[in-house]
């Protein structure tokens, strides 16, 4: 079966079993977004291989200019070598001129804007800075940073997805605008101000902004910017100062700073670099007994399929013991002087071992003595 998508539209249920190329064979739909289809494909020269695959939308294919820049972007993020970066091996057209992406295969999930143990969450946000950093370095920027594109695996390494998606939405009517069927292109919770009054406006910094965004919802349970519609919404964002999250939460106060910061309205007040607000974060002490604020949904971002460690599991401490249950070991007692390993038994104090022997001692003399005047007497 040849893959024929120039319909009307799909939500890639038809295309199971097609072959792209002659060489993607496709599996299952994996996902869908405001550009296209996602599916799992077999690598028919490579039996047992397994890609992901994005394809350009139905109603996108008449464009030129979309066409082009979705080949081109996806060559760009060819580039993209990095831990953190899904990688893009291959961009093809299939027969019918329907243009595709061959990206590596990932387990797991994406991230989601539920609230996270404030010291996963910066793991994970340092993840997504070390692969925004190298994506920056080069010239690219993502422009449409949200939970959904930003992947974290079985083992909890990150991935971001979708590098340069934004550039080819720009192409089919604008960031925030919507296509001919009514969807909404781009995320205005996460978008920046700069890239809130215009989409081309947007650098490096606003990537940065987005990062602040998540980061502040995953900890604090909270949308970092309100408002009753996406226009009121992006008002705020432009216009109001965002709510420190010691004022949700006591126990996060130690990211004020941080957030008063990375959300500044003027970009040129905010952090700089990736490396720099990773910097920032790093500086920041986060004690693991810090919680999501009570009455928060404390749930994993990557959802209760995900093979995580105990110790991440929903309502459960840095070590795997429920927060209620936990009990302090006994106190270790160390005699002033001494050289003891708090770690080691050492037997009981010093001055209680003393006493003890002194006490046996007098004990055996005074029965010696009583039973050598016995033994006298009856002599």
């Amino acid at each position: 079966m040849v893959a024929t998508v120039a319909g009307p539209s799909h939500d890639g249920a038809a295309l199971i079993g097609a072959v792209l190329a002659k060489r993607f064979k496709l599996i299952q739909p994996l996902g869908a977004g405001g550009m296209g289809l996602v599916f799992e494909a077999e690598v028919l020269q490579s039996p047992g291989g397994r890609v992901a695959i994005k394809m350009l939308r139905t109603e996108h294919l008449g464009d030129a200019q979309v066409r082009t820049r979705f080949l081109d972007e996806g060559k760009a993020c060819m580039r993209l070598q990095h831990p953190n970066v899904i990688r893009v091996f291959e961009v093809a057209e299939a027969e019918d001129g329907t243009p595709f992406i061959v990206m590596e295969r990932l387990e797991g999930k994406p991230l989601s804007s539920r609230v996270v143990a404030a010291p996963r969450a910066v793991a994970i946000v340092q993840q997504v800075l070390a692969g925004l950093g190298a994506a920056h370095a080069v010239g690219v920027v993502h422009r449409d940073l949200k939970p959904e594109n930003i992947f974290v695996q079985r083992n909890d390494a990150v991935k971001i997805l979708d590098f340069g998606i934004a550039k080819v939405m720009d192409a089919a009517g604008g960031m925030g605008t919507r296509t001919r069927t009514g969807m909404l292109l781009g995320t205005p919770a996460f978008m920046s101000p700069e890239q809130a009054r215009s989409a081309r406006d947007a650098d490096h910094r606003s990537d940065l902004w987005s990062v602040a965004v998540m980061l502040y919802e995953i900890i604090t349970g909270r949308q970092a910017f309100v408002g009753a519609t996406e226009f009121a919404r992006l008002t705020s964002i432009m216009t109001e100062p965002v709510t420190p999250p010691s004022a949700i939460s006591p126990a996060l106060a130690q990211f004020d700073a941080f957030f008063q910061r990375a959300l500044q309205k003027d970009r040129a007040n905010r952090f700089q670099s990736a490396q720099e607000m990773s910097q920032a974060l790093a500086s920041i002490s986060v004690p693991i007994s810090i919680m999501p604020p009570s009455g928060s949904s404390t749930v994993s971002p990557v959802g209760p399929t995900m093979s995580s460690p105990q110790s991440e599991r929903p309502g459960l401490g840095s070590q795997g013991v429920p927060p209620s249950s936990y009990r302090a070991p006994p106190p270790v007692i160390v005699v002033p002087g001494a050289t003891q390993d708090p770690n080691s038994f050492a037997g009981p104090p010093r001055g209680v071992s003393q006493l003890v022997v002194v006490l046996l001692v007098t004990i055996a003399l005074m029965a010696g003595f009583f039973l050598g005047f016995a033994v006298a007497k009856q002599m």
